[in-house]
């Protein structure tokens, strides 16, 4: 294991500020025209298609339900074409859109207080916002309020072939089991599969964060269970939670639990889990573990599941050494580390990480990948003043990066970390969060904003409340030895861009297209890594 010294270097861009394009050797920049942003307009969701770019924007009124139009934009990042969707009827409502295999897949629900039933349908639009396919009702659910409905997810299976759509029922009593549906639809909507599972826990304690379809049919699950210990406590804060790891094998009517073995002594614990299917088609599993239970990080492990023998194979952990937890403490916070452990203190905080969230496992072409994790804390505030006014504050801490590189063995090459500070208020974090993506040579860039005294420092310790007129898009690219620089994306005086992750859709890795919004002026713009 290596400590990556983090070294800051300006690129030169090649391109004039009033560009739309610019390249370098490894990255081509294209950024699309402005275009207006609608009052009391907001995205729904967002694909990158074969040639351009499709937006479901949703126009919500105080009284009835949203308008929804679909706009296209094309190669070059510049708008087509705007349409409303005219949906069938006034009680049925938009839940999901995805992009597959050429065609727009629509699913919406409806609710009908007289039969108090609610409905899931789902059909195939065109780029002009118009129904290509009749309506297919996918399926129903008696339910008491509409407040009361059940959940549904839509997740599409690692070959492409499948739509999983993974019904939660609704939350009624405090004894409730968890049950959760996997409904399996063909791309036609036809049903090939229809399961209903039993959970050994309460609802209110069980969660199924994500589901999976392998190219076997197996659908693997990665959830979070309540600590039995947090609830005791958890009043005024949260309840804390374990990750587990259940999978649903093709025939079978009952979950399995995996067992992992961490061969490590400290490895008591899951608090973070992902699970990807790599370029090799096997299915990886990475995350972290802690010596305690909750939101705490001690180290990183890593296996991979083979759904043809059911096994856990190359199962690898690596603990944080010293060296590296040091790099996200304080000065004074080290001090008071070190001095606890030279007293044999049992409760040292400072011995592990806290609030770190596994964003994604990005998959390297020939095996291997990199984890990255993203420090993230909402919390709230709750003030009153002398006449009795209450005011609640909202509270968005996207902070510090951790990057870990796992080879085709699942070995833990490096670790590293990037200073990040994303510090906002009642803005449900916009501006925060990062998007990644990888060269050629499976070097990984991360973009996210900053502020623009830090465009080209990796390593700082600026920690200022962001401030829109002095944001900018960077971009930090790590090479395979896990050095990392630091540059603008948009080399100018004054932003012409801001990015906005959580509305950046999710394409291939070396395509990267973004979303951003300032000033009221909106506009997609395309990175390709070479």
């Amino acid at each position: 294991m290596k400590r990556i010294f983090l070294k800051t270097t300006l690129l030169f861009m090649l391109f004039s500020f009033s560009s739309n394009f610019y390249a370098q050797e490894d990255i081509e920049v294209l950024i699309g025209e402005e275009i207006r942003s609608y009052r009391k307009e907001t995205i729904a969701s967002v694909h990158r298609g074969d040639d351009g770019i499709i937006v479901l924007k949703g126009k919500y009124s105080l009284l009835g339900r949203p308008d929804y139009y679909l706009e296209i934009f094309d190669n070059n990042m510049n708008f087509v074409s705007r349409n409303e969707i005219d949906l069938p009827d006034r009680d049925i409502e938009f839940s999901e859109m995805t992009y597959l295999n050429g065609k727009i897949y629509f699913f919406m629900e409806k609710y009908d207080k007289k039969s108090k039933i609610n409905y899931i349908y789902g059909t195939i639009l065109s780029k002009d916002g118009k129904f290509e396919k009749d309506i297919f009702e996918i399926t129903q659910f008696e339910v008491e309020k509409r407040r009361k409905t059940n959940d549904f997810f839509t997740d599409i299976s690692a070959d492409s072939s499948k739509f999983v759509i993974m019904v939660s029922p609704p939350e009624i009593g405090k004894e409730q089991k968890a049950k959760r549906q996997f409904i399996v639809l063909d791309l036609d909507f036809n049903e090939v599969d229809n399961i209903e599972l039993d959970f050994p826990f309460l609802e209110r304690d069980f969660r199924v964060a994500r589901s999976h379809m392998d190219p076997m049919g197996n659908i693997h699950m990665l959830c979070e269970i309540a600590i039995e210990e947090s609830k005791r406590s958890s009043f005024f804060r949260n309840e804390e939670r374990e990750a587990r790891v259940f999978t649903l094998y093709k025939g079978a009517t009952a979950v399995e639990e995996y067992k992992i073995n961490f061969l490590n002594e400290d490895a008591g614990f899951i608090s973070q889990i992902k699970m990807k299917t790599d370029k090799l088609g096997r299915l990886q599993c990475a995350g972290f573990y802690s010596d305690r239970k909750g939101n705490s990080t001690k180290g990183v492990f890593v296996f991979t599941i083979d759904p043809s023998t059911k096994e856990i194979s190359n199962v690898s952990s690596q603990e944080f050494t010293d060296e590296y937890l040091n790099q996200f403490l304080s000065d004074r916070q080290v001090r008071k580390k070190d001095r606890k452990r030279s007293k044999n203190k049992e409760k040292n905080p400072y011995e592990r990480l806290y609030y770190y969230k596994v964003r994604d496992l990005v998959m390297k072409e020939g095996g291997g990948f990199y984890m990255v994790a993203e420090f993230y804390l909402h919390t709230t505030t709750t003030t009153t003043d002398a006449n009795g006014n209450t005011r609640v504050t909202h509270h968005y801490r996207y902070n510090d990066l951790m990057v870990i590189n796992v080879l085709e063995d699942n070995s833990i090459s490096w670790f590293s970390r990037v200073p990040k500070y994303q510090y906002t208020t009642n803005d449900n974090g916009y501006y925060s969060g990062i998007v990644m993506g990888l060269n050629n040579d499976n070097s990984l860039n991360i973009l996210f904003n900053d502020d623009r005294d830090n465009a080209n420092v990796v390593d700082h310790d600026n920690k200022g409340k962001m401030k829109y007129k002095r944001i900018r898009t960077v971009l930090v690219k790590f090479d395979n030895d896990g050095n990392a620089t630091k540059t603008p994306l948009i080399n100018a005086k004054k932003s012409s861009a801001l990015l906005v992750p959580g509305l950046s859709p999710k394409g291939k890795s070396n395509d990267i297209i973004l979303y951003s919004n300032l000033k009221k002026k909106n506009r997609f713009i395309n990175v390709k890594l070479r």
